[in-house]
């Protein structure tokens, strides 16, 4: 500012002085020196020779002020920002308010220089930052069109968040002070938290979505952080929607689908807010990728696992079926057909057997014999472990037919509740006789742990 300060009032007097030069030039008689020439050169030679120093004299002396003018209005600039420098000096090193105001007018610089932010408010065009992002647009949309205009801005995004990292050692840094950045940083320092965050798995769907809507769905920070997010949170890296308190609504079905199918989805990684939403528990089995064993697995981490998980698994079970009109399709005796009935479809059926597992009653909508037994055949001691005394009393004749009796001891050894136990084994021993009940009796008899519940 002061340089371009002192260059304009030197250049305008170089410029006058060569404005009169060319007046009185012009003015000149240059007869004499004409005549001369033509006896040795010709008159053609000397006219031009004549005509050339009326524009090439102040030409060089305007080529020769503007090198003056902007060797004197640095040195002004450099003298006036010195003393300014000087001062700033002593107010740095001042007590009191006076180095208060130094460190905000530095900042206040700073802020200018990156950000182009005076007194908070965005000036246009103003800042290395958007200088940069600028130049980004310019040579994407150069070389690539629109499609490389929006790479450029992204892959600048995506460096600056880098830099971010690298200088801040973000991988070092605690949870606490990640969470402190991601609140105060700028943009890029924000990606940076989030990134690190979602690298230990404490980013959840409000994160992902506060970093969609900052970098943009298509970009390169987005996608990376959602590449993270998708390993353990499924719902949170492909949410549409999400409701006031930041839970996921919708999400998108088709980038769900196909992650759900790769190589990368593994069940037992799933956290427990994943596993509270319906939709998502109902996809992931019903394409066959998670499976009764996985819940069983994620419910043994605690928390809010069993909870979230024994919920969904109901509500799906509740689902009625519909047609593609969403109208509600009805059995004959004019009743809702669930969804997941079809117990010879062997998702539909893992999802009753996880029901069982999670609640130990089996869903209301297996209300038929060829049901049951598909689900009273398939008892472990794993599905079985939750069993309740209900459940074994509502119908222990096709129990007993069905359950297996190689599995016998084993499901009635690992069922957690006592009464449970007793109950099972109570019903075996008094079914009419058959060759089940005969084979499961002779097996109580001869088992001191099994006599020992009679």
């Amino acid at each position: 500012l002061f340089s371009y300060s002192f260059f304009a009032p030197i250049m305008i007097f170089i410029m006058a002085i060569s404005l009169r030069i060319m007046e009185a030039l012009k003015q000149e008689n240059f007869q004499p020196f004409i005549a001369n020439a033509n006896v040795n050169a010709g008159a053609d030679q000397a006219t031009w020779i004549a005509n050339a120093a009326f524009y090439i004299i102040p030409i060089i002396i305007l080529w020769m002020g503007i090198g003056v003018a902007k060797s004197s209005g640095i040195a002004g600039a450099d003298t006036v920002v010195g003393a300014v420098k000087k001062g700033g000096k002593w107010l740095a090193n001042a007590p009191g308010h006076y180095s208060g105001v130094y460190g905000a007018t530095k900042k206040a610089k700073e802020d200018f220089d990156k950000k182009g932010k005076l007194f908070g408010k965005k000036i246009p065009f103003m800042g290395t930052e958007t200088r940069e992002q600028r130049e980004a647009r310019w040579s994407g949309g150069i070389t690539g069109g629109r499609k490389g205009y929006n790479n450029a801005i992204h892959d600048l995004n995506a460096k600056k968040v880098k830099e971010v990292s690298e200088n801040k050692d973000t991988g070092n840094m605690t949870e606490v002070d990640l969470q402190n950045l991601y609140r105060n940083g700028n943009n890029f320092e924000k990606g940076a938290a989030m990134l690190e965050l979602a690298n230990r798995s404490k980013a959840d769907a409000k994160h992902v979505d506060e970093m969609k809507t900052m970098f943009g769905d298509n970009s390169k920070v987005f996608n990376q952080i959602r590449n993270k997010v998708k390993t353990y949170d499924p719902t949170a890296a492909f949410a549409t929607q999400l409701d006031a308190a930041g839970h996921v609504v919708t999400f998108d079905n088709q980038r769900m689908t196909e992650h759900l199918n790769s190589n990368q989805f593994d069940a037992k990684k799933v956290n427990s807010d994943a596993m509270a939403n319906t939709e998502f528990v109902a996809l992931a089995m019903e394409t066959g990728n998670m499976k009764p064993g996985d819940l069983d697995e994620l419910a043994k981490k605690g928390g809010k696992y069993p909870g979230n998980i024994k919920k969904s698994l109901g509500n799906i079970l509740d689902q009625n079926l519909t047609d593609s009109s969403g109208n509600v399709i009805l059995d004959r005796a004019g009743n809702p057909i669930k969804a997941h009935e079809d117990l010879k479809n062997e998702n539909h059926r893992n999802i009753h057997l996880a029901h069982l597992a999670s609640s130990g009653e089996i869903h209301s909508s297996v209300d038929t014999v060829p049901q049951r037994k598909e689900i009273y055949s398939r008892l472990n001691k794993d599905n079985a472990k939750n069993l309740s005394v209900a459940t074994i009393m509502a119908h222990p004749d096709e129990l007993v037919k069905h359950i297996s009796h190689g599995n016998f001891k084993e499901i009635v050894s690992n069922m957690k509740d006592n009464a449970s136990r007793q109950a099972l084994v109570h019903v075996v021993l008094g079914q009419p006789r058959s060759p089940e009940v005969d084979r499961l009796s002779d097996l109580i008899s001869r088992d001191p742990y099994l006599v020992s519940l009679v």
